[in-house]
């Protein structure tokens, strides 16, 4: 019991020096581009959506040699994302799940975004037309807004207040 309570106390020390230091605690503290793919029933369609709304370019258009999925590749300098439309994909409720609420169900729900000027990312969310669901909201020192995109999907895009 006591090495345990002794290697508590080595790490709390070494995770408060790393803290203090300023070095980041997680490779993933500052992203260089984020990334996602969704699965969607027309990957055409959505592919033009996230171009208007997440201001990408399609790099490359696959479509399988037997045509049982589409898959477009888009991206910026900041975001990738690969759209899937693949002919025996379903809707999640039609898959088995009861619920009509994504989180109830295990797996990714809702994809989340951070960026830098979140007033700026807002207006251009609200020029493209997407469906928020609800207006922007603070927790702590975050600002956040949720949306979906044009398959029902959710996302979240969150900024420093």
């Amino acid at each position: 019991m006591r090495k345990r309570v002794a290697v508590a106390l080595c790490l709390a020390a070494i995770a408060g020096e790393l803290l203090a230091s300023g070095a980041p605690t997680s490779p993933f503290a500052s992203p260089a581009k984020q990334f996602f793919a969704v699965s969607v029933p027309d990957a055409a369609t959505a592919a033009e959506w996230y171009g208007k709304v997440f201001a990408v370019q399609v790099l490359r258009k696959i479509q399988a040699p037997d045509g049982s999925a589409l898959i477009f590749v888009l991206a910026s300098d900041t975001l990738a994302l690969e759209v899937l439309q693949h002919r025996d994909a379903k809707p999640l409720p039609a898959v088995g799940s009861v619920s009509q609420q994504a989180f109830l169900v295990h797996g990714i729900f809702k994809v989340g975004l951070y960026v830098s000027d979140f007033e700026a990312a807002v207006a251009h969310l609200r020029s493209a037309g997407v469906d928020f669901l609800g207006e922007p909201s603070n927790d702590g020192d975050v600002r956040y807004v949720l949306f979906r995109d044009v398959a029902g999907n959710v996302f979240q895009v969150f900024g420093a207040l």
